[in-house]
């Protein structure tokens, strides 16, 4: 019997982000852009990062197929799952190694911009420091493996580009992007380096029997997938909105710009949808899937000027706040489509 040891840091899904250019009505269908595209745009110093291979894609099995009659674990790996568990020609070892690396690299970088702005009172050169930080570990990906880590990365590149880091004109919308990198970064560093990726290896029995059952390792590395896009929901509720209590209502307020908070929930509500299609369990999360699909699809239309769903920048982000929370609770392993 052959022991593989495999960890978290495995091949992924590149995401697709709804970035598209203004439709001509209301009604036209406007096209997304890739997040090779959206980096393509880049300014100069973020061009190394297109240099990364972005165009691995795996296998995805058609569940739909599969509905009447039950899918062995062993034939899903077979046949590509979501997460395609292991680590392309790489040893689990140097996965670790990398996930370890890049998060001393995030902290360090997290450091500097905060002595930085203590020491200037600048937050556009923070905000620099923080987005060159990101490129810089993005540039040490070398197109084998894709990470939790890696596509919250890749994630938070888009963020710095969508809050336009850096170039604020006013130091209020400075200060609030320094508030979403900064907190970007510890989710990073704290959530998903730490306890998803350098916490997730998988001991995974390799042989041409049948199995009928999940390897209980192998479901935690499901349930951390899980748990992944679960996170990046709750970041947003955290992090970008809060709520003001005035008289007897309780109106949803932006973290800085209402329009970038709509952008970044935009990106990440496809991004979680990919992330659940991705799983060995995305049936049970179809609803969700969905779920998020549609509210990213609205965020579209209204980012691009359709006021069909939306009329104003407050009514977007009660409806946002509204179906993330309750989407959010709906991301349950003991549940499924509620």
């Amino acid at each position: 019997m052959k022991k593989l040891i495999l960890i978290t840091c495995s091949l992924g899904v590149l995401n697709t982000f709804a970035q598209t250019t203004p439709a001509t009505n209301a009604t036209e269908t406007t096209k997304r852009k890739s997040i090779s595209e959206i980096l393509a745009e880049e300014s100069p110093e973020v061009e190394t990062v297109n240099q990364i291979d972005l165009n691995l894609k795996l296998k995805k099995i058609d569940l739909s197929k599969e509905a009447t009659r039950s899918i062995t674990t062993k034939e899903k790996i077979i046949s590509g799952s979501g997460t395609n568990i292991g680590g392309g020609n790489n040893s689990s070892e140097y996965l670790a190694t990398w996930c370890r690396g890049q998060q001393s690299l995030l902290r360090n970088y997290r450091d500097r911009a905060q002595l930085k702005l203590n020491n200037s009172g600048n937050y556009n050169i923070s905000n620099k420091i923080l987005t060159d930080g990101i490129v810089q570990a993005l540039s040490s990906l070398n197109g084998q493996q894709s990470t939790f880590l890696s596509k919250s990365l890749q994630r938070g590149l888009v963020i710095s580009r969508q809050l336009n880091a850096a170039t604020a004109t006013d130091e209020r919308k400075a200060m609030s992007t320094y508030y979403v990198l900064s907190n970007y970064y510890n989710f990073m560093i704290e959530t998903v380096a730490r306890d998803l990726d350098l916490n997730g290896f998988i001991p995974f029995e390799s042989h041409g029997g049948e199995r009928n059952s999940m390897n209980p390792a192998m479901m935690t590395f499901e349930q951390n997938f899980v748990i992944f896009a679960n996170t990046q929901l709750t970041w947003v509720l955290a992090n970008m909105m809060g709520q003001t209590k005035i008289g007897s209502r309780l109106l949803t307020t932006p973290v800085g710009d209402a329009k970038s908070v709509i952008k970044i929930s935009l990106t990440l509500t496809e991004a979680t949808a990919e992330d659940l299609d991705e799983s060995l369990w995305n049936h049970k999360f179809s609803c969700a899937i969905s779920d998020l699909k549609n509210l990213s699809f609205e965020l579209n239309q209204y980012d691009q000027g359709n006021r069909d769903m939306f009329e104003s920048d407050a009514q977007a982000l009660e409806y946002i706040n509204k179906e993330l929370t309750r989407i959010a609770k709906s991301i349950d392993l003991k549940g499924g489509c509620r």
